[in-house]
């Protein structure tokens, strides 16, 4: 009904509830699509990616993440020269590191590892696999140790591929 309505652009209502619903729920590709199209102002009200992330939304982010890219290599073709300008190039490059980084540490502060594993497997070589790089994330070893550490010491060491001596390292080094 809703796609319906938004091929023929008809008044469809949007609000910041509608829309984490939404991102909770639908497993309509066409939907989103539409809507990003149509109503774009409208539904970036919300962090469409960090919701997707707090709601475990694989599916919402994995779209929400594909248009963000799809934008960002139409930018980068509109600025002429910015690949041959290496500095602009390296910041943007650092930048995006940076973004997933706070993905990755989003997911796993709402203990969510299927996301954390879309990350790795879709995000990568973005997403640091060095748990050095992460050392402000000690707080995640306290929170976790709460809920199930050997499932979060599992994904850190078979799916990231981090040592466990580094872990130790890490953890005893925060004292």
């Amino acid at each position: 009904m809703i796609v319906d309505k938004l091929k023929s652009n008809q008044t469809v209502s949007i609000d910041n509830d509608s829309i984490i619903e939404l991102i909770g729920s639908c497993k309509e590709h066409e939907v989103f699509k539409l809507l990003l199209e149509k109503k774009r102002d409208h539904l970036e009200s919300v962090d469409l990616v960090g919701k997707s992330i707090s709601m475990g939304s694989v599916f919402a982010l994995d779209i929400f993440l594909k248009y963000y890219d799809q934008l960002e290599e139409e930018e980068l073709k509109n600025q002429n020269g910015l690949q041959d300008n290496k500095k602009a190039y390296n910041k943007l490059q650092m930048d995006k590191q940076s973004y997933n980084t706070c993905m990755m540490k989003t997911a796993l502060l709402n203990y969510d590892l299927v996301v954390a594993e879309y990350l790795i497997t879709n995000r990568a070589p973005l997403v640091p696999k060095n748990i050095k790089k992460l050392t402000d994330w000690k707080g995640l070893f306290n929170l976790y140790y709460k809920q199930d550490l050997n499932l979060f010491f599992d994904f850190i060491v078979k799916k990231m591929n981090v040592k466990i001596e580094d872990i130790v390292q890490v953890t005893f080094s925060a004292s």
